[in-house]
């Protein structure tokens, strides 16, 4: 059935009295839009005169342009989902990496455990220089007292 215009139109352009219900709903086709004598592709009105565009000869190229813009937008707004999707996983991937760092305990008790092991050895190992250090001053101190106090002191001077 073809497109329809509503009735006062149809009306109004000259269409044949019986051609308000060709359609249905107050709406006649466009065919009886053309059916008036005259000019063709003018339709005539007491106030008005009006041209029509050239018609479309099949339907179905209107309905298939409408189809490819509706399927690109389609694809548009199926590829906003996907991309704010992706954006959702990714958030969620780095909160669980955050939430398994900080809340792993197993794994932080054991970090901090080996941590302590290390700090352990390089406390034990700055004592032994320590102590090997106070012993050499310690033997050092005393080869310079005994030096000191063994040495000759000038006469008058006491101690």
């Amino acid at each position: 059935m073809g497109r329809g215009v509503p009735v006062h139109t149809a009306r109004c352009l000259g269409a044949a009295p019986g051609a308000e219900g060709t359609v249905g709903h107050g709406v006649a086709s466009v065919g009886a839009l053309l059916s008036p004598p005259g000019a063709a592709g003018q339709g005539t009105c007491p106030r008005w005169t009006f041209s029509f565009a050239p018609q479309i000869e099949d339907e179905t190229q209107v309905s298939r342009a409408t189809q490819g813009e509706q399927d690109n937008y389609e694809m548009h707004v199926r590829a906003a989902n996907i991309v704010r999707a992706g954006e959702s996983l990714m958030k969620l991937v780095s909160d669980l990496k955050q939430f398994l760092i900080l809340n792993d305990f197993p794994s932080v008790n054991e970090a901090i455990d080996q941590r302590n092991q290390q700090l352990r050895a390089l406390q034990e190992e700055c004592d032994r220089k320590l102590i090997a250090l106070r012993d050499e001053v310690s033997i050092d101190l005393y080869e310079l007292e005994e030096e000191y106090y063994s040495s000759s002191r000038p006469q008058g001077q006491s101690i």
